[in-house]
């Protein structure tokens, strides 16, 4: 809070105004520094307001060095319902015509069950649980759908996932398809239990060789070539040496889930539910709860304290066999735990479980006419719409869907197009099917499968094919869209001169712009007599009143500035320099119609003759290009673009020292550090003003005190001499 100080009570003088004044004197240095970090502030923004202008300037320049942009074609097709083309800026004037041409189509199969009535139902039998509306319920649990001895041709669910992995590109680090389980056991020998004999199978590219890599465990472990680190709580696997692209990592192992089941007065008592029952039961006996084991842990208080008890509770293979007072627990089909004893409450219910599995695969073709191969595996808590989104989004390359009104299952591969040529390979069709539950429970059969053609096609007389509908040719891209017969469709290309010639127009427009913009800046009047306002002459001015002062006031802050006459003249140079390393007959600008305007008021604009540039364009664009955009090791052989990017980045660059931009600190530029410097030497001034307006307001009040002493001795010895005259 400011001081209040009152004024002139003992000398009538207005102490206020006079120290003010004083004041006001003593402020004027510092006034005038203000106004000099103004003008440098301004002086700042219109160097930075150059650099804008230019590098809009110098990122046009780019478009004028790709040859996409002189050597752009455009192409017409005689049926553009049936066949369009585009062409690459490589591409020649040409004419193809295309004729008996047929479209390729993807490979497609379904579902191909009869029943007694001739419905092609896939659950036509009604054995399927999900009788209430007679389709599957795509968001049902696997297992409630499928279950053990309701379906058609004895489909069986799985122990161990089957897990295919392609190698699609070399390294070391891959996963197990199941991503994020715990790994206990792996079929075929191999246990991952830490094991010594426990091994990965990888079947190289060509199929020809195996090789056996020996499990590890422990991450720490340096890997020799022929061994494999697993994650059991993560599925991933990382190898001792680089497997080959296209090879394949074949493993089996069972997915345990772990479930803990919190018992609470609500559900105290014998039974409890599975949180995600579909479990494998043999004959009545539930085989798969690991260790056949459930722990009971307890939580009780005594003597004040919390003490936790744990009891083991072992699996019996028949309800009838649990007796009370024995720790013994059976389950069902539908994951029903039913203890021999209560379980009271504070407790919790701990096991590990493995579910119904469903493995499959899937085998399709690459290019190269390779086999690839997938395989997926599913447990019986997942639906019918995780089993169709895992297919539909891997790399495989097919489609799944069911339709509930037909009660069809339909399988299509993405890619148009014939890749299996061999008979010997899944019969010469596109798509193979691995392991029941496609045959079983979809009914699908490889030999029922459609499609899978190639887009066959003549041009220019020649008989040819291609995988799918859209296809290059000489750096012409065809899409056929229709099938055309005898009569050809005929599609040409020819150079878009229009295209070209806006390219080049809008360039000198900009050009033009920023020279003219430069100039302006150059030209533009000094007021001397107009100084940045302080802060108190704008108390006294309107806001009208200030805008205009201050536009006078920041005019001619950078005119005849040696940098921007420096660019000009440089920029002029690179337009009007012969480019000599053209092939063509372009040379200069002058020669495709690009020259300086008569008028010297226009500070060197360029004019453009369009009838003659479109010309040039039309009869030799690779020569349009080289003169804007040709590269070179000296001056003379670079194109004009690259000559004036080079321009603009230099200047740039030292404008960028002088003034700085918003990336950069006041101590990185020329003009910051002297701003620095000033706003240091206003902060000093200002320290010493107030120590000099404190000093003012003392002496005037030492004074002020005095004078009141002088008037209270003056009265007092009026008072004495009025009473001694009394007498």
């Amino acid at each position: 809070m400011a001081d209040m100080r009152i004024s002139g009570l003992a000398s009538g003088m207005d102490t206020q105004q006079i120290i003010s004044d004083l004041m006001r004197a003593e402020r004027i240095p510092l006034d005038k520094t203000k106004q000099k970090k103004q003008l440098l502030q301004w002086k700042r923004d219109a160097y930075r307001e150059m650099n804008t202008l230019m590098s809009k300037l110098r990122d046009e320049t780019l478009n004028l060095r790709l040859q996409s942009t002189f050597l752009s074609k455009k192409t017409a097709s005689t049926s553009e319902e049936k066949l369009t083309a585009t062409a690459s800026p490589r591409a020649g004037n040409v004419s193809y015509q295309i004729s008996n041409a047929t479209l390729a189509t993807a490979a497609y199969n379904s579902s191909k069950l009869v029943d007694i009535d001739g419905n092609g139902l896939i659950n036509g039998n009604e054995k399927i649980s999900n009788t209430t509306t007679g389709k599957l319920n795509q968001s049902k649990k696997l297992w409630e759908v499928f279950r053990d001895g309701d379906f058609t041709n004895n489909f069986t669910w799985d122990t161990k996932v089957t897990d295919t992995v392609n190698v699609f590109q070399e390294g070391k680090n891959f996963h197990l398809s199941r991503q994020n389980i715990k790994t206990d056991s792996l079929s075929s020998g191999i246990d991952l239990n830490g094991g010594e004999s426990d091994k990965i199978k990888v079947t190289s590219a060509d199929g020809n060789s195996v090789k056996d890599y020996a499990v590890v465990y422990d991450a720490t472990v340096r890997l020799t070539t022929d061994q494999v680190y697993v994650n059991k709580e993560t599925g991933q696997m990382t190898f001792g040496e680089n497997l080959s692209k296209d090879s394949k990592i074949e493993v089996n192992y069972s997915s345990y889930k772990e479930d803990l089941i919190s018992v609470s007065s609500s559900n105290e008592g014998k039974v409890f539910q599975l949180s995600t029952p579909g479990l494998i039961i043999d004959n009545n006996n539930f085989a798969d709860i690991k260790d056949n084991q459930a722990i009971i842990k307890t939580t009780r208080t005594i003597d004040g304290e919390s003490v936790t008890e744990e009891t083991i509770y072992t699996q019996v293979n028949n309800k009838n066999l649990l007796i009370e007072g024995q720790n013994t627990f059976f389950v069902d089909e539908n994951g029903e735990l039913t203890f021999s004893n209560n379980i009271s409450k504070d407790s919790s219910i701990s096991l590990n479980y493995t579910h119904k599995v469903v493995n499959t695969a899937i085998s399709t073709f690459n290019e190269d006419g390779k086999e690839m191969k997938q395989s997926f595996s599913f447990d019986g808590s997942e639906s019918l719409n995780d089993f169709f989104y895992k297919i539909n989004t891997s790399m495989i390359g097919v489609n799944v869907y069911y339709d509930e009104f037909t009660d069809v299952l339909s399988v299509s591969r993405k890619e148009t197009g014939n890749f299996n040529n061999d008979l010997n390979k899944i019969g010469g069709k596109e798509m193979g099917f691995y392991g029941d539950f496609f045959t079983d429970a979809f009914k699908i059969d490889t030999i029922n499968e459609d499609g899978g053609t190639n887009a066959e096609f003549e041009i220019n007389g020649l008989k040819t094919f291609r995988h799918s509908n859209t296809f290059t040719i000489n750096d012409f891209t065809f899409t056929l869209k229709e099938n055309i017969g005898t009569t050809p469709v005929t599609v040409t290309s020819k150079n878009d001169t229009d295209k070209v010639f806006e390219s080049i127009k809008s360039f000198v427009e900009l050009y033009n712009e920023t020279i003219a913009k430069i100039s302006e800046k150059l030209k533009e009047e000094k007021h001397r007599d107009y100084l940045p306002l302080t802060d108190e002459q704008k108390e006294s001015l309107s806001e009208k009143e200030i805008e205009k002062w201050e536009n006078l006031a920041k005019s001619g802050s950078i005119r005849n500035d040696p940098i921007l006459r420096s660019v000009l003249n440089q920029m002029r140079i690179d337009f009007y320099s012969t480019v000599g390393n053209n092939t063509g007959e372009y040379s200069q600008l002058s020669n495709i119609g690009i020259t300086t305007s008569n008028n010297y008021l226009d500070g060197g604009k360029l004019v453009i003759n369009e009838d003659k540039l479109k010309k040039a364009i039309e009869t030799d664009p690779e020569s349009v290009f080289n003169l804007f955009g040709a590269d070179g090791d000296t001056y003379n052989e670079k194109g004009i673009s690259r000559r004036l990017r080079d321009t603009l980045t230099s200047t740039i660059e030292r404008i960028t020292s002088t003034a700085g931009n918003e990336m950069r600190t006041n101590s990185q530029f020329a003009i910051g550090r002297e701003l620095t410097e000033i706003e240091d030497r206003i902060n000093n001034f200002d320290r010493i003003l107030k120590q000099k307006e404190d000093r003012y307001w003392k002496q005037y009040t030492a004074m002020e005190r005095a004078m009141q002493q002088s008037n209270e001795q003056m009265n007092y010895l009026m008072q004495q001499l009025g009473a001694w005259s009394a007498q």
